[in-house]
């Protein structure tokens, strides 16, 4: 009687790891095409290298978006960048590329309006560059992304100016106060936000060894990193909820966005402080590993 084996399966390849809560720099891009025919077109993305992602739509090397094959060569125009996290970064994108849908916005009457001055009457209009321009607009200024400590990078002034001319007047909204606008050559900038060696700096080293809250005059733990925040400018600390009530006030709002310095009185953005404490949580996860 012949025997007979089942063929020896290869275990199943490992999950794949999740995205990491937090990252030095991830960003949602714009780029325009450079085709004589199509230079009204646009695409937005999200990646943590934005000069190799346009590399990619260029065809320069590979796994450029199937959407953007066409309409070569493209340049980038701007980045929004501070997201909390990637997931947070994939949200944002999402309701920047599809105005018309997005459950943040809930504007697509407003938008397809026959007497809409926003111009995104039909999805084809939503790929037009004055529409992206009003859309990060109209999504910047909308919650939950209003709240966070977003930072936007123009490629040239005209982008820059065309932006603030055409979000403010047509969206009707300013962009919050906290948010800050840098222009100037993209590539520089993204040198400068992601450095080619990481810093060996620990960044525990500004925090003393028994450092006191500021606010409450109380020790705080020092290994209980998820318990306080310091100020960038004079690294004083405070307990996370001391530094809360400074900041909120009066308001009913239950998070902060931003606030002056109970010490020195520098401007300082809640989100800011949250990633720099995650930076502290992921040092001292690494070196618990070690």
């Amino acid at each position: 009687m012949e025997n007979k084996h089942s063929p020896i399966q290869s275990p199943p390849p490992p999950p794949a790891a999740p995205p990491p809560l937090h990252c030095s720099f991830y960003c949602c891009y714009l780029i325009r095409s450079l085709d004589t025919q199509h230079t009204n077109r646009t695409y937005v993305g999200s990646t943590p290298n934005p000069l190799r992602r346009l590399r990619q739509h260029n065809g320069d090397i590979s796994q450029g978006a199937k959407k953007t094959r066409s309409y070569r060569p493209w340049e980038l125009v701007m980045l929004v960048h501070g997201f909390p996290n990637p997931p947070c970064a994939l949200a944002f994108e999402n309701a920047w590329q599809h105005p018309l849908v997005s459950r943040h916005l809930k504007r697509a009457q407003q938008y397809t309006a026959p007497n809409s001055s926003i111009g995104m009457r039909s999805p084809q209009h939503a790929y037009l560059l004055l529409s992206k321009m009003r859309a990060v607009h109209d999504v910047l200024s909308t919650k939950p992304f209003s709240r966070w400590p977003l930072h936007l990078h123009f490629a040239t002034p005209v982008w820059q100016y065309l932006f603030m001319a055409e979000g403010a007047a047509v969206v009707g909204k300013p962009l919050p106060h906290h948010m800050l606008s840098t222009v100037g050559d993209i590539d520089s900038f993204y040198s400068a936000m992601v450095p080619k060696q990481p810093s060996p700096t620990c960044p525990l080293s500004l925090v003393s060894q028994t450092p006191v809250c500021y606010q409450c005059k109380r020790d705080i733990c020092r290994q209980a990193i998820n318990t306080f925040v310091t100020c960038s400018v004079c690294a004083i600390a405070f307990h996370l909820t001391c530094l809360a009530h400074v900041f909120l006030g009066s308001s009913i709002a239950l998070v902060p966005v931003d606030g002056q310095c109970p010490k020195c009185d520098s401007h300082l953005r809640w989100g800011d402080l949250i990633q720099a404490m995650t930076l502290r949580l992921e040092w001292q996860k690494k070196n618990q590993e070690q």
